[in-house]
C-alpha cells in the first residue's frame, strides 16, 4: 500500500467519524454540580444541543399514546 491511500483512508474515517458520530450525555441539572461542568467545559452550551426533559403528566402521554396506535389494527390473540 501507498502511504498516499493509507492517509486517504484514514482522511475519510475520520471525515466519516466527524460527520456521523453522535454522543449523550445526561447530567442532573440540580445542584452547582452542572454549573461546575458548564464553566470547565464551555462547548457544552457553545456546540451542542440541549434538551431538557421533565416529569409528563398522565392526560399527555395518554394523548401522545392515542395519537401513534389510533391507526393501529389491535387485535387480541391471547383468547
Amino acid at each position: 500500500m501507498s502511504i498516499k491511500s493509507d492517509l486517504e483512508r484514514w482522511d475519510r474515517f475520520v471525515n466519516n467519524c466527524k460527520k456521523n458520530l453522535k454522543i449523550v450525555l445526561c447530567m442532573s441539572p440540580v445542584g452547582p454540580a452542572l454549573i461546575r461542568r458548564l464553566r470547565q467545559f464551555p462547548s457544552l452550551i457553545n456546540c451542542c444541543y440541549i434538551d431538557w426533559f421533565t416529569n409528563w403528566p398522565k392526560e399527555a402521554l395518554v394523548e401522545v399514546a392515542r395519537y401513534f396506535i389510533k391507526s393501529q389494527e389491535i387485535t387480541n390473540n391471547y383468547e
